[in-house]
This record gives structure tokens, sequence and C-alpha cells, in this order.
């Protein structure tokens, strides 16, 4: 279906950039809500707070890229660390990626990530809430797409915060 949806992936580079990621990044958390209590807590609380953490949660190396529909909507977001490893190619960790519930399963996501990889010989790798099985069904999908198989067969498994339980995903071209 996004073969009929004008998608584009745009690096944030402008206040207004920021601002539209910010709005976006609160809508992202809003939907970690059923998984997370203490992101619920937070929202309630302070935004101030959550904005504060996306900001110094910042790697160097990190860019943020909105996606964008029809040349206007707004329709999610995701972030991107590059880190170089002992085999003189690079890792690349998302370390979030968002699309708005309104635009998901319409193909967008997997667009910008077989987009964004399409050419790549890196490593990929993140964390994902282990409740979010409809998140882990997208990743395994869409990385055996690209032809990465998940290089992580311990499952490492581990807590963050009070209730988070992630599980760490490695992903290798083959």
């Amino acid at each position: 279906m996004a073969d009929k949806i004008n998608i584009k992936i745009k690096e944030v580079k402008t206040q207004q950039d920021r601002v539209a990621l910010a709005n976006l990044y609160l809508g992202y958390l809003n939907s970690l809500c059923k998984f997370n209590s203490e992101i619920e807590r937070a929202l309630f609380e302070d935004e101030g707070k959550i904005m504060a953490y996306q900001e110094s949660s910042r790697h160097i190396d990190r860019k943020d890229y909105l996606i964008i529909i029809d040349d206007y909507v707004l329709a999610g977001f995701f972030m991107i660390g590059e880190y170089p490893n002992a085999f003189s190619r690079h890792d690349r960790y998302i370390q979030e990626f968002y699309i708005n519930p309104k635009y998901q399963r319409q193909g967008i996501g997997k667009f910008v990530v077989k987009e964004f990889f399409k050419n790549s010989k890196d490593d990929i790798s993140f964390y994902i809430l282990v409740e979010n099985t409809k998140a882990k069904k997208f990743w395994d999908n869409v990385m055996e797409e690209l032809n990465y198989e998940n290089r992580n067969r311990l499952g490492n498994i581990g807590y963050v915060g009070e209730d988070e339980l992630l599980e760490w995903r490695y992903y290798v071209k083959k």
C-alpha cells in the first residue's frame, strides 16, 4: 500500500524540524504507556522532563529523521546512531522508531526501513519491548526481506526501570 503514498525521509536540521520531532516524540511515548507505567506517570507529571530525557539521550553520532507522507503529513520519526566496530565497518543502532498509529499497517514503516538500509552492509541493533509483539513481528519480517539475520540467539532480556522488559536485537547482513 505504501506505493500509493508519497513518503519522504527528512533529516531533522532546523528548529521547526525539532519542534515537529518533539510533538511526535510525545505521541510515541504515549503509545508506549500500555507497556510501561513509568512513562505514563512522567507524561502526566511533567512533559518537560520527557523532552529533556530525549535531548540528553542524544548520542554524538545520532541523526534524527522525520517521516513525511503526501508532502506535509508527519507520519513518524526514527533516530539512528552509528558506531565503529572492530571490523572496520559500522554498526547502526536504532534508538527510536515510531509510526503514528493512524498510519500503521500501510507499509510506511517497512518502506522507510527498506529505503534507509537498502544499500547498507552495516550491522543493525536495537532494543525492543518484549510485550510489543507487533513490533517484534514487524522487525523480524522487514529485516528478513532486507537479507539480515538475527544473531541474538541468546535473546538477551533485561529490565530497565521498574517494569520495562527489553530484548536486545542484533541483525547482521547475510
